[in-house]
């Protein structure tokens, strides 16, 4: 019996092949046309911002401190002005700003025979950090003040 049921089996697929082949003609059936998934736009990438060189960031930081130079020219040099006449002040700030622009560290230089322990403490105190536009990277820069 299992080799009656094999010789079936056999004869149901020719059957099933010949029978199918038959009743389609060759070529009959067309080119298939498989729609493609919308394909969303696709926004252009936004330019990298470019890293601002020292000289144009000092250039902002001088202009960040030009801000402050009328507030600590009357709380700190005036002072000291009345108790040394022909006093002179000349001080350079090192100052280092984050990518963002913001202070992150600031020394002071005193130039020598210019000023006083306590004229340069109290611009040191007075002074509020320095902010300058967005430089894309770490700078540091010097930045002059001078009085009178």
């Amino acid at each position: 019996m299992p080799a009656a049921v094999v010789i079936a089996g056999v004869a149901i697929a020719f059957g099933l092949y010949f029978g199918l082949r038959a009743q389609a003609p060759a070529g009959s059936v067309g080119p298939v046309m498989v729609a493609a998934p919308p394909v969303a736009p696709v926004a252009p990438a936004a330019p990298e911002p470019v890293a601002s060189s020292v000289e144009v960031v000092t250039r902002q930081a001088v202009e960040a401190l030009s801000y402050q130079r009328s507030g600590l020219r009357e709380r700190c040099f005036r002072a000291a002005l009345a108790g040394r006449p022909g006093l002179t002040m000349e001080l350079m700030f090192n100052v280092t700003f984050d990518a963002q622009g913001q202070q992150i560290m600031r020394g002071t230089v005193e130039t020598p025979g210019t000023s006083t322990p306590e004229l340069t403490t109290c611009v040191q105190e007075q002074m509020a950090p320095l902010r300058v536009p967005p430089p894309g990277r770490t700078v540091q820069v010097e930045v002059p003040l001078r009085f009178p």
